[in-house]
């Protein structure tokens, strides 16, 4: 296994090192169905009822019916995903890419709601909450809308993948944790 499972419903998804992206019932412990990509994954899933996401080294995202393992869409960033894994959000999906940007996508058709450039890669994975799109990359944590990817505000620090607690936004940055209300 390659990256991170994702549970829902008896089922556990993720992708290997081979390419591979699985569904696997839990009760029977059988492989459900399986789906060929061309690149290793280890951007962890995001599911929910209808639909399961995830990037991979290829430089895709997928969306992939979270029942039957059929492709819904795919949509080809400029570089690999690395580390983010998508979060899914109000009908659209977001994740980063070692090409710089965050991707907004919309989870029923594929195409793309916006785009943000951090101008750097970006392996963290985006964390939303009250509307707001928290992701970082090796020199700032960045805050976007989620519906227009417009940056509310940006801290000028190394960051990784936020963790946000209320009000405050607890960030790993080299070899401190930063704390951000």
């Amino acid at each position: 296994m390659c990256s991170n499972p994702a549970y829902f419903d008896g089922r556990l998804y993720f992708g290997l090192w081979d390419g591979r992206f699985l569904s696997v019932d839990i009760d029977s412990r059988q492989i459900a169905w399986s789906f060929e990509t061309n690149g290793k994954m280890y951007s962890s899933p995001s599911v929910n009822e209808e639909v399961i996401v995830f990037g991979n080294f290829d430089h895709h995202i997928y969306a992939i019916d979270r029942m039957t393992g059929r492709e819904r869409w795919r949509f080809r960033t400029d570089n690999e995903i690395g580390l983010s894994s998508p979060a899914i959000y109000h009908g659209t999906t977001f994740i980063g890419s070692r090409d710089g940007c965050v991707y907004a996508i919309d989870i029923e058709s594929g195409s793309v709601r916006w785009k943000f450039d951090s101008g750097s890669a970006v392996d963290s994975s985006p964390v939303i909450a009250e509307g707001l799109v928290h992701f970082g990359n090796e020199s700032a944590l960045f805050v976007l809308d989620h519906e227009t990817g417009y940056e509310v505000t940006r801290y000028k620090a190394p960051a990784g993948t936020c963790v946000l607690d209320g009000g405050t936004a607890y960030v790993p940055s080299g070899d401190s944790v930063l704390s951000i209300s």
